[in-house]
């Protein structure tokens, strides 16, 4: 969670009294929820589509083997056995991996939205005050979306930070969200093979998953990623916890920096 004492809370108008801007931002927010339910649904669908073809092929094999001698029954589920891994092995792996990568991509385009859209506002607003007199505020950014350097989920934190003081570390679930891009990129660039990543890439993700119980995810015999029940899951809660968080900073008053709403 949020860490309150260590974020900045000093007082500045807030989207409350912007009209504009708090329109488009109930609107993202209220659509990039709407996304991550529904890659949930999907991950489920699949999970259970996954399941009910595993319980049939299970119960036919069975049913055949049932009038076979013991060898027959060996050499019976010798045949099968490559249609058992598949289906116990492979096509799990492959919901879990597939949606993963889906994750990861819908929350970094769901930040570098927002970024490319404060960027694109307007340098000067006519704001109601408290008093219901007219002001001015300035929508003050030091460095502009194009001229903000790195990559992936990283380039957006450091436009936050740069323009809106916002330090993304400060959310628990952000750095909990940088071990799971880890896992993304060795997925993306090997295909989920630890042993072909570089050496200090390598390292780090073998230290992030000690942390992890070894049900949830681990690197089987083989030197592969394997993904157990839950993990992908619990990707989608911390990234939601997170964009929740800046939810409640642009309508709450607790996150976002002095820079952007005075």
């Amino acid at each position: 969670m949020i860490n309150q004492t260590s974020l900045n809370d000093e007082s500045r108008l807030t989207p409350s009294r912007m009209g504009m801007i708090q329109g488009w931002l109930a609107l993202y927010f209220l659509l990039t929820e709407e996304e991550f339910q529904n890659l949930r649904f999907c991950l489920h669908d699949s999970v259970h589509l996954v399941a009910q073809r595993q319980k049939a092929f299970d119960e036919q094999v069975e049913k055949a083997a049932e009038g076979l001698d013991d060898e027959e029954r060996v050499f019976y589920y010798d045949h099968y056995s490559e249609e058992h891994e598949r289906l116990h092995g492979k096509f799990p792996q492959l919901v879990s991996a597939s949606t993963l990568l889906m994750a990861c991509s819908l929350f970094e385009s769901t930040l570098t939205d927002l970024c490319k859209y404060l960027d694109s506002l307007p340098t000067q607003l006519g704001l109601p005050s408290p008093k219901k007199t007219r002001m001015k505020a300035r929508l003050t950014l030091i460095t502009h979306w194009e001229d903000v350097k790195g990559s992936g989920i990283l380039r957006p934190a450091a436009f936050l930070r740069k323009n809106f003081c916002i330090e993304a570390g400060r959310c628990s679930e952000w750095n909990t969200i940088f071990g799971h891009y880890e896992v993304r990129h060795c997925l993306a660039h090997v295909n989920g093979d630890v042993g072909l990543m570089r050496v200090n890439n390598g390292k780090q993700l073998k230290e992030l998953l000690q942390k992890q119980p070894v049900s949830v995810i681990k690197i089987n015999d083989s030197g592969r990623l394997q993904f157990g029940s839950g993990y992908v899951d619990s990707v989608i809660d911390h990234m939601r916890g997170f964009l929740g968080a800046l939810h409640a900073a642009c309508f709450t008053n607790k996150i976002l920096g002095p820079h952007f709403w005075l």
